[in-house]
Order: C-alpha cells, then structure tokens, then sequence
C-alpha cells in the first residue's frame, strides 16, 4: 500500500513557515457549508408556511412548471451542505491514502478520520433529533388537539404533509446514522482487540461491506427513517385517511425492525475488516 499523504489538520504550516497551497482552508467549506444550511433551512420554511396556509407549492413559481418538484428543493440544497461539509471535516481530521487498483479490486483512494470528540458528536445528533420532534409529533399531536393551531394543521395542504413525510424521514435517519456511530465507537477497538480478524474471502467481506460501503449507515440511515413516518403514517390509518393499508403499514414496520438489526449485526462485525476505527475506501 502507498504510503499515505497527511491532509493538514488545521492551517499549520509547513517547515521553512509556508502551507502548501494546494490545500485549502476547512473554513472555506464550513462557510459554505453554514450559507447553504441557512438558504435549506429557509426555504423549508418558506414551504413549510405555505403548506401550512392551504395553498399548492405548485402556484408559487408557475414559470417552473406545474412538474416541479418544490419539496425535494430543500433537500438537494441539504445535499451540497453535506458534501461541503464533509469537505471541510476532511481537509481538517482526515489522512488520505491512494494505491494502485483495478475498477473491480476497489480501494484506490483511503480515508482515516480522528474521531471527533464525543461532546462535540452528541451536539451534531441533537440537531436531526430537534428537526425531526418540530416535524412529526409537533404536527400529529396539534392535528388531535382542539387548540387554533390544530384547525390550522387540519386545514393544511397535502403539500404540506408530503414535505413533513419526506424531511421527518431525513431527520430521523439521520439520527440513526448517528446512533451507529456511537455504537462503533463504543465497542470497535474493545472488540478488535480481543478477536481474531479473519482472512481470506471472510476479511474481504467485511471490508467490502464495512470499508467501502458503510452499510451500517445505509441501515441505520433506513430503519429510523421508516420509524419516524410511522407515527404519522398510523395516525394517518386510525383517522380513516390511508394513504397506505393496514399490511402495507406493517411491511414497513417490519422493514424498519429488518434493517435495525442488520445495522447492529453489522456496526458490531466491522472491526473483522482489519481496518483501523475511522478508515473508508472507495469501492472503485
């Protein structure tokens, strides 16, 4: 393997006092990273208020077509918060490491990251934890009350439903990203260090699935996505609206359960890939 090649922590200099220029400031990225979480932000606000006020998202910009998509563009804005996000978090704590590789061998680029501070870990969860309770059960608890911001939810748009579904499914996985984290992070290293990695077809398994593809965060990502709409999707059901039937509903439950339990069994099996705690590959 090719020796790895240290991304700067933070803006230090090299011997001789210049900084290689080819490097540039996390700060940039995190900058960026604020502007767009901002502008998401806002225009899931924008919507949310107009949802909320009866009307169709499709009347607010007739020039896009009535095609448009207005609920997924508070997402796709989340998107490009995320990767300069993750940008900036690489260029801060990462070390990369490049190889030779075949397409199908995988692995030509590696990626270890420091762990960031568990504080600092537990503060990052609480955001997706407080969108999604501003989401979900704030709105199906207002919709069962009698209060004057109940008859406001209840005269809502179905837009307005449709954007709580697909963003209170975002939060909530999100925070079941968050939780495997913790999870690896409290027993990796303890279990490494007490098994016996395996080799062979075994080893290349677990880095396949580990390594490369994180799919503990693919399930976690997808089992408390599902368990958050549930709590709406049921209380769409015992209100007579279903949008879904009774098995369809329990089919997700089930596939929230499935996925669950794969996330443990696969966050608990990660360290059989050999690599150190924090280090991806790409899967090219």
């Amino acid at each position: 393997m090719a020796t790895p090649s240290r991304i700067p922590a933070s803006p230090a200099k090299r011997k001789g006092g210049s900084q290689p220029p080819s490097i540039p400031s996390p700060r940039l990225f995190y900058v960026a990273g604020g502007l767009l979480g901002a502008a998401a932000a806002a225009v899931f606000i924008w919507l949310y208020l107009v949802g909320l006020s009866g009307s169709l998202m499709v009347e607010l910009l007739p020039f896009l077509g009535k095609d448009f998509n207005y609920p997924s563009l508070p997402g796709v804005i989340l998107l490009f918060t995320g990767v300069a996000l993750f940008f900036g978090e690489m260029f801060r704590r990462g070390r990369l490491s490049q190889r030779r590789r075949t397409f199908l061998q995988g692995g030509s680029v590696g990626l270890e990251m420091s762990p960031t501070p568990l504080r600092y870990a537990l503060l990052w969860m609480l955001l997706p934890v407080v969108v999604y309770l501003l989401i979900i059960p704030l709105a199906v608890h207002a919709e069962t009350s009698g209060s004057a911001w109940g008859a406001t939810v209840r005269g809502a748009s179905e837009d307005f439903w449709t954007l709580l579904s697909l963003y209170g499914f975002l939060a909530a996985g999100c925070v079941g990203v968050f939780l495997a984290s913790l999870l690896k992070r409290a027993t990796y290293r303890r279990l490494a260090a007490r098994g016996t990695i395996p080799t062979g077809g075994a080893r290349t398994f677990w880095r396949l699935t580990a390594t490369q593809w994180r799919l503990e965060t693919w399930f976690s990502f997808i089992s408390l996505g599902l368990f958050g709409v549930l709590p709406l999707l049921w209380h769409d059901a015992l209100a007579g609206q279903k949008p879904f039937d009774d098995a369809a509903l329990a089919d997700l439950t089930g596939i929230a359960a499935a996925c669950a339990v794969l996330a443990v069994i696969t966050v608990l099996n990660a360290w059989r890939s050999g690599d150190p705690y924090g280090f991806a590959e790409s899967v090219a």
